[in-house]
């Protein structure tokens, strides 16, 4: 990740917005999701905020115009056991129809992506979370990378298992 990271150019960094399980609410600085949003070789567009001033509208969010849009659901919409991407399709479409996101970069080039909260309980899962955000801002650069396939990978050296669910959703596919 890092290795083909490092090539980009500062300017070729998208900026991501990052919303927790509660609507309109985003993640501060020094959160583990703020780490995973660097480490996935993007910016996080809340990290000027204050850790009390979380809550954010549909018109700051436009204002910062991200590059990429990750959504964290719970795991009744998407994880471990879940086999359907009918509720992540309605989080989906709630977020593409919320007012001014038509105009945000993320939307009109399809990179708004709907991540499980699971993918935040252990390292092998946070790095497949990682690996899912760089390749949403970077697709030629990781075009040679199955998602599904390295989350499967990273399971399995982790904890001896498969992973037995869709974790991931983006409008176009789902793993």
């Amino acid at each position: 990740l890092q290795d083909r990271m490092s090539g980009l150019f500062e300017c070729q960094r998208l900026n991501v917005y990052w919303e927790t399980a509660e609507d309109h609410v985003t993640v501060f600085k020094t959160s583990l999701e703020h780490q995973l949003i660097l480490s996935a070789g993007t910016y996080n567009v809340s990290a000027r905020l204050l850790e009390g001033n979380l809550r954010v509208d549909d018109g700051w969010i436009g204002r910062k115009n991200p590059g990429v849009i990750v959504k964290i659901v719970d795991s009744s919409v998407l994880g471990s056991g879940v086999f359907s991407t009918g509720a992540a399709q309605k989080v989906h479409a709630g977020l593409l129809s919320r007012d001014g996101w038509q105009a945000i970069d993320a939307v009109r080039n399809g990179r708004v992506l709907i991540l499980s909260e699971e993918l935040l309980e252990a390292p092998y899962l946070r790095t497949a979370a990682m690996l899912m955000i760089a390749k949403a801002a970077n697709p030629d650069l990781f075009e040679d990378t199955e998602i599904g396939k390295a989350l499967e990978m990273l399971t399995e050296e982790a904890t001896g298992s498969v992973p037995a669910g869709i974790y991931y959703y983006n409008g176009q596919g789902a793993f």
